[in-house]
């Protein structure tokens, strides 16, 4: 325990994931992102499409993806890293899950 009482790997593993949660937010509105790219009609079907407006879409959609691919590569790496952090603190102070808390029995 830290000074005041608390476990300093707690505020870790919460910091982790609470990064890993906004990657993640992050993650999915780049790909809704991309997905508009690739849905837009009007782009597909006009003079625009000829003058290779097609092929700026697919290119905008794509580094929406590979970004949408970082954010969730770091979001995993983060979620990895909590797990790692829980594991390596010991059984001795980790809690029972909510349904085997001693006072559910």
């Amino acid at each position: 325990m830290d000074k005041q009482g608390g476990y300093p790997w707690r505020e870790q593993i919460l910091k982790l994931l609470e990064e890993a949660c906004e990657l993640s937010d992050s993650a999915g509105s780049l790909l809704a992102s991309a997905l508009r790219h690739l849905e837009s009609p009007s782009a597909w079907s006009t003079g625009d499409a000829k003058r290779g407006g097609v092929i700026r879409l697919i290119t905008l959609a794509e580094g929406k993806l590979e970004d949408a691919s970082s954010e969730m590569a770091r979001c995993a790496s983060n979620m990895e890293a909590a797990e790692l952090l829980d594991r390596r603190r010991g059984p001795a102070t980790r809690h029972p899950p909510a349904g085997e808390a001693p006072w559910r029995r």
